[in-house]
């Protein structure tokens, strides 16, 4: 059987958007010039969410498939998936697998591991510019299932997300886009507490505030968190800015920790998140 082979023009009429969370059109990423290694993010750092895990341990052979075909395509001298090394089940199906020019990353188990910079330093060893993309660097990036999107080769009308918190059975589920997220409550079995519901669309870090359930699922929903109205989480969303900055100044002492442990300025970068408090 013949390797899989990228078809850009049909990568572009399926529709197919960056499935973490960007939604950046992917055919554009695929015309890319001057790549040297093209990285899979399977970290998926946000707490409680394991779509991408999931996806890797159901589509091992499609995922090493799509990658070796980007590589190819592009022309990079490699590919590599970087996922925490804590999944070692999945990391060993994957290994099972890889083609000449494959590897695999492991990463440690902290947020956020999934940001772009930090993850193309792991690779690579090079800090991506300030305001800048991975290509600046040679890097290309791409989501689980967006490559699986790729290597399917259909229109994108179909949306794998997480469903977890307080629900009876926390699960994966496939949806067809479109879908609303109360159906999507309703595929885990619904609410594990009595009363009215809220939920974080897209993780408890980085996610937006969902208490409207009609909301449809898109291209690039990746995950919901179901938890009571009155838990911490939901009232510091619902908290207007300038309330969490009133506090936070309240509360900051200058002692700059929060700048010393800043992801982006420990990679260099001109960042100081404790001079915003002054």
């Amino acid at each position: 059987m013949p390797p899989f082979t990228i078809d850009v023009d049909q990568v572009e009429a399926h529709g197919v958007v960056g499935a973490g969370g960007a939604g950046f059109p992917t055919h554009v990423k695929l015309r890319a010039k001057g790549v040297e290694c093209v990285i899979v993010n399977a970290t998926e750092c946000e707490p409680l969410l394991h779509k991408d895990k999931e996806l890797l341990k159901a589509f091992p052979d499609e995922m090493v498939a799509a990658l070796a075909a980007v590589v190819r395509h592009l022309g990079a001298r490699r590919g590599v998936i970087g996922i925490k090394e804590k999944y070692s089940d999945v990391i060993a199906l994957l290994e099972r697998r890889l083609t000449p020019g494959l590897t695999i990353q492991r990463l440690k188990d902290f947020y956020p591991a999934g940001d772009e910079f930090l993850l193309v330093h792991a690779v690579t060893g090079r800090v991506i510019p300030p305001g800048q993309i991975p290509l600046a660097v040679g890097a290309l990036v791409n989501n689980v299932e967006t490559l699986l999107n790729v290597y399917w080769g259909r229109p994108v009308v179909e949306k794998y997300l997480t469903v977890a918190g307080a629900v009876q059975h926390p699960s994966t589920i496939k949806v067809p886009i479109g879908t609303s997220l109360a159906a999507c409550l309703a595929a885990a079995g619904g609410p594990s507490f009595e009363g009215p519901v809220a939920a974080l669309e897209g993780g408890v870090m980085m996610g937006s505030l969902v208490e409207e359930f009609s909301k449809p699922v898109n291209k690039t929903t990746g995950g919901l968190i179901v938890l009571p109205p009155g838990h911490d989480l939901i009232i510091r969303r619902r908290r207007q800015q300038a309330i969490v900055d009133r506090i936070g100044r309240s509360a900051c002492d200058q002692c700059s920790f929060c700048t010393e442990l800043c992801p982006r300025y420990l990679l260099g970068h001109p960042i100081e998140p404790h001079k915003a408090m002054r």
